[in-house]
């Protein structure tokens, strides 16, 4: 079979237009930094003059953007470069500027197993936070200073961050688990609630294997953020947080908690179900794995949400 050749002719016209555009390529500034950028010569834009105006326009648009947020491409961050194959113009995927910070900034966010922390709480960091925000005072300073020498130990134990309403335990979890994911370890940052609620959608009263609970327990660090709660049944309590917090305290693995609750407080809401049932033992015996898995951190400060 003959390979077609097909031959497009062009009008008068059209020939006409594109030697203007040619024209106008060459003689343009911008254009002749792209030729020496890229390795571009004038019968290379002679030949393929209107992949090169998109090029240029593309370069325009990209330099004129303020960021992400006002970014206009199908998939943001990222532009159509031009890249040559044997002398011939190839289209190329690339991240503009901003996304490669993006990226560099939040490079430990692939570190997160199951998240639901907000994405905001991404930023946070320990060693940048605003000491001069108003709501900083004494007794919140010595909370931070226990923190920061909690992070520079080797040998870590867990912590359980509890406190009133609004003084930052979430924030501070986040700090930390910011930390140790940009220092490699795999985290599972939880809210309690959410994570008992969607399991007893799924799989309450079960006593089939819970995928969710079997991915989380072996991961480096897990955060159970707010505990106390969450709606305490008999199956939560002792088919699902009691197995996954027996088997991290029995391998050693680090294990965070906050929680607006102090010890007393959070065996009393363990210890009665959703159905006003009492059962002190199974809730002493959760508690007690709480326990051996954290230091207990009270966490004094004004409500940072109002």
């Amino acid at each position: 079979m003959n390979k077609l050749n097909p031959v497009i002719t062009l009008t008068p016209q059209q020939l006409m237009e594109r030697e203007e555009m040619i024209q106008r390529l060459v003689q343009s500034p911008d254009v002749k930094l792209v030729m020496n950028e890229y390795g571009f010569t004038e019968s290379f834009v002679r030949m393929h003059p209107a992949r090169l105006q998109r090029l240029l326009d593309t370069l325009r648009k990209c330099e004129q953007c303020q960021g992400l947020h006002t970014c206009t491409n199908p998939q943001k961050g990222v532009y159509t470069d031009m890249k040559l194959i044997n002398g011939r113009p190839m289209d190329e995927q690339k991240e503009c500027r901003y996304l490669e910070k993006w990226n560099e900034k939040y490079a430990h966010k692939k570190y997160y197993v199951n998240c639901t922390m907000p994405k905001e709480l991404l930023d946070a960091d320990l060693y940048k936070l605003n000491l001069n925000d108003g709501f900083t005072d004494y007794d919140y300073m010595q909370i931070i200073k226990v923190l920061l020498e909690w992070v520079a130990k080797e040998d870590r134990k867990g912590l359980y961050l509890y406190g009133g309403f609004g003084v930052g335990k979430t924030y501070l979890a986040a700090c930390l688990t910011n930390y140790l994911a940009k220092e490699g370890y795999d985290v599972t940052f939880l809210n309690t609630s959410e994570f008992c609620n969607t399991l007893r959608e799924r799989y309450s009263n079960t006593e089939i294997k819970i995928p969710q609970v079997q991915e989380i327990q072996d991961v480096d660090v897990l955060v159970l953020d707010d505990i106390g709660a969450e709606t305490v049944t008999n199956w939560i309590r002792d088919d699902v947080l009691y197995p996954l917090l027996n088997y991290r305290m029995t391998h050693n693995l680090l294990t965070l908690f906050t929680s607006n609750l102090n010890l007393e407080q959070l065996q009393e809401h363990f210890s009665i179900n959703n159905k006003r049932e009492q059962n002190d033992m199974n809730a002493q015996r959760l508690m007690e794995r709480i326990k051996v898995l954290s230091d207990f951190v009270y966490v004094k400060g004004k409500n940072r949400r109002f």
